[in-house]
């Protein structure tokens, strides 16, 4: 038999090193345990942390409203879907105006699932469609907080949170 070369042996003590790396830092960044008392970092726009893991009466973010799911509105007839399950949240202009669009989440309600039931479901398959009715629905809830007196209360921006096409 022949003895090792210095270099066979070189490679095996650098690949040796390395997987004992890469064991290391595996360790360090996904499986060790964070130290007890250790403060979590709160990202801007976050009201607070909680740090039982359950959910707060208190809403995390102030300028956002979660409107209740809709579950099965019926779409435009013409394709092959026929409805759509759908969750929205709405972005605030003012995150002090919250009260006065909970007031109004009733109409909100019914402006998002007429509109969303004049969709066809083809124009809902792409990102246009989704944008196009993501406007629409901002325009027109803030048509309706305007003719209520409400303009100050109005829709910054909405967030598609679920959509499922049926």
């Amino acid at each position: 038999m022949k003895g090792f070369t210095p270099k066979i042996v070189v490679i095996v003590a650098v690949l040796l090193v390395l997987v004992v790396a890469a064991g290391v830092a595996v360790w360090l960044l996904f499986l060790r345990a964070p130290a007890p008392g250790k403060i979590p970092v709160v990202p801007a726009g976050v009201e607070s942390v909680d740090k039982t893991g359950a959910g707060s009466a208190e809403p995390r973010f102030k300028d956002v409203v979660a409107v209740e799911p809709f579950e099965r509105i019926m779409l435009k007839p013409g394709g092959n879907m026929t409805s759509v399950t759908l969750a929205v949240s709405l972005e605030l202009v003012l995150p002090g105006m919250r009260q006065e669009i909970e007031a109004n989440m009733a109409s909100i309600r019914t402006i998002i699932e007429t509109t969303t039931g004049e969709t066809n479901w083809s124009d809902l398959r792409s990102a246009q469609g989704k944008l196009a009715l993501k406007l629409k629905l901002i325009k027109k809830i803030n048509q309706s907080l305007a003719g209520q007196n409400l303009a100050k209360a109005g829709i910054r921006d909405l967030f598609f949170t679920n959509l499922i096409m049926q």
